[in-house]
């Protein structure tokens, strides 16, 4: 929408046809959309012909399928830049193949040699894309230096009175110097990737080792259920 807003012309998206849902997606009616829309197969790569007369071509740099396109784009002679935009690292990579517990030792280490095969095609890629927009501190860190045309975006959901104020800093490390409970926040969408499968253990583990700490019971009805083993001196 963004985009859509900002930009003199006309805005057109490709979308992979994908049964697991889109995070924090809404439905629309394709009436609805400020943009033109192309849905193509889950695996289908984009065909360069599609792509004749735009100015920029923007593409997801954390999907394998596109990492052709900047060689494609010159050899077509097509006029628009390619820009990629990343987010994962070959290090987040690696560790979502190795907490991936629906996959056997065997199956971690062939998707791991993939995934490094697949790194070697993403940084020569983004050595021959017109610019790179990196998604946060990692990312940027990683690639910043294969394309001199490379964009640090920090997420802009976070505005000020979102972050602690000096005071409140203040108060936490007196909280903490005076040896307090300590005071935990799981943040993060409830699925396997984002870690909230170790809140539990992590309680338990606290718990067994005699520490303090408190953490708000608002969950889901089967983590609160989980939750209610432990006493009301660990869950105030």
């Amino acid at each position: 929408m963004f985009i859509c807003e900002h930009w003199p012309g006309q805005v057109d998206c490709i979308l992979r046809r994908q049964t697991l849902s889109i995070p924090f997606g809404l439905q629309y009616a394709v009436s609805e959309l400020p943009f033109g829309l192309q849905v193509i197969g889950p695996n289908e790569r984009v065909d360069p012909a599609r792509l004749e007369g735009y100015d920029v071509i923007e593409l997801s740099g954390d999907t394998h399928l596109d990492l052709d396109m900047p060689r494609l784009a010159k050899e077509r002679k097509l006029r628009a830049r390619v820009v990629f935009v990343i987010e994962y690292t070959l290090r987040t990579r690696l560790q979502i193949i190795g907490l991936n517990r629906e996959l056997s030792a065997l199956r971690k280490a062939k998707s791991a040699i993939w995934t490094i095969w697949q790194e070697r095609r993403r940084r020569r890629a983004i050595r021959e894309c017109d610019a790179l927009q990196t998604n946060g501190y990692p990312a940027y860190d990683s690639y910043h230096t294969l394309n001199p045309d490379t964009l640090l975006y920090l997420d802009n959901r976070m505005r000020d009175d979102l972050f602690a104020s000096e005071l409140e800093m203040a108060a936490r490390r007196d909280h903490q110097s005076r040896s307090m409970p300590l005071r935990l926040i799981n943040s993060g969408r409830l699925e396997p990737m984002k870690g909230s499968q170790d809140l539990i253990p992590f309680a338990a583990a606290l718990r067994d080792m005699g520490k303090d700490f408190g953490l708000s019971p608002k969950f889901l009805p089967a983590t609160s259920r989980a939750l209610g083993r432990f006493d009301a001196r660990h869950w105030a």
